[in-house]
């Protein structure tokens, strides 16, 4: 019988390394295992190779952006919860988010509990359907 690890597993992808650095910091305190990407082509890649429980995305990265890669992981069968991280709050971005396939998303600058709420109500969304 295969053995469920209860401590979930977060895939984040962004270019810049400071905000990888805070969100590693941030699912440390929380407890949780992660895995860090530097640009879509990476997270698409290490998403095909293990299982997670969330991706988180930024939204603009160099070589493929964020929505992009959540598209890219959609039409590569990957279902798993995924929030956009963005510096970019516009009107549309809402929509913007959901038809690329995104189950939620934060506007930067993330604190610990925007992040940690982002993500239960990402989860939380995606255990209710």
């Amino acid at each position: 019988m295969k053995k469920v690890d209860p401590i979930p597993k977060v895939l984040c992808a962004d270019d810049n390394e400071g905000h990888r650095r805070l969100v590693q910091i941030i699912l440390d305190r929380m407890g949780w295992r992660h895995r860090m990407a530097s640009n879509g082509l990476e997270a698409v890649e290490m998403a095909g190779q293990e299982s997670f429980d969330l991706i988180l995305l930024d939204l603009r990265m160099p070589q493929m952006d964020g929505f992009q890669t959540a598209r890219k992981l959609r039409q590569g069968g990957i279902t798993v919860p995924t929030l956009a991280l963005t510096a970019l709050d516009y009107p549309g971005l809402a929509s913007d988010c959901q038809a690329a396939g995104y189950d939620g998303w934060l506007v930067k600058p993330i604190t610990p509990r925007s992040l940690e709420q982002a993500m239960e109500s990402c989860l939380a969304a995606e255990s209710s359907r």
